[in-house]
């Protein structure tokens, strides 16, 4: 049995994650918040195999968040674990390049967010028991409410256009129990440094709103951009490595989570 700290855990993924290392037999210990990051006593005081680093906010407003981030990972690898996997995000690729990113692929961190992500993934590289998977965009049950498939499903049964910022925008949508699956077998591998979590399929804004609509019967249903912007934006993952090294891929179609999401919505 391996013990396993998750950091986050009462997050949208680190829920996920715990629930679904406890079903592979693994010893799990939660620690839900920030806060016991901030005191290195608390956290040296927790004796574990491995360590899933998911402890960081998803918004930052200020660098100085930033630098906490970087507090908090060099903290997390200072306390000894044998295995330490840190969820990073595929938006270190930036969103400009319409090719499918593999792991090889040039950063181009946007953003805050983005560059403070890069700056962790460096620190983490550096330690030779560690992984860092990027994720694709997570959705599932429990997801925020602040992201543009939230969005979508709070219009659905309305009348008039359904309206989004942008229909446009491609991105690689996994699901959250996909990416729980994966992170587990990290924790269970030898593989080191990035690995994509994903799907290899991008899709649209558009084909969410379309997949809702047609969910919730509502197909054809009008579609209207708030604030289309013409830049190309597409952000896809290759997901070779994790298949090979892993043995992972998603089992949940993007056609069958919306329709869960959709049906937990109009229930």
């Amino acid at each position: 049995m391996t013990r396993v700290v998750v950091l986050g855990a009462s997050g949208f993924i680190g829920r996920s994650v715990a629930r679904t290392l406890r079903a592979r037999g693994d010893d799990v210990v939660t620690m839900p918040t920030l806060g016991a990051l901030e005191d290195h006593r608390e956290l040296e005081g927790v004796r574990a195999d491995a360590c899933v680093h998911l402890a960081e906010p998803a918004v930052l407003a200020d660098p100085r968040d930033g630098d906490a981030n970087q507090v908090r990972a060099r903290r997390v690898l200072a306390c000894g674990f044998r295995r330490v996997v840190y969820v990073s995000s595929a938006v270190v690729y930036g969103d400009r390049e319409a090719s499918v990113r593999d792991e090889q692929a040039a950063l181009a961190p946007r953003g805050l967010y983005a560059e403070a992500k890069v700056a962790v993934e460096a620190i983490v590289a550096r330690n030779d028991r560690t992984a860092i998977a990027r994720l694709g965009n997570a959705y599932g049950p429990g997801m925020s409410a602040h992201n543009v498939l939230s969005d979508i499903l709070a219009q659905l049964g309305g009348d008039g256009p359904l309206v989004v910022r942008d229909l446009e925008p491609v991105r690689d949508y996994v699901h959250v129990d996909d990416i729980a699956r994966a992170i587990a077998a990290l924790v269970h591998s030898p593989a080191r440094g990035p690995i994509n979590i994903g799907t290899g399929v991008g899709s649209s804004v558009r084909r969410l709103a379309e997949l809702a609509c047609a969910a919730a019967d509502q197909p054809g249903r009008a579609m209207h951009a708030s604030a289309p912007n013409p830049a190309r934006s597409s952000l896809v993952l290759s997901i070779d490595r994790s298949r090979k090294e892993l043995g992972w891929s998603p089992t949940i179609t993007l056609e069958r989570g919306i329709e869960q999401l959709v049906r937990e919505k109009l229930a």
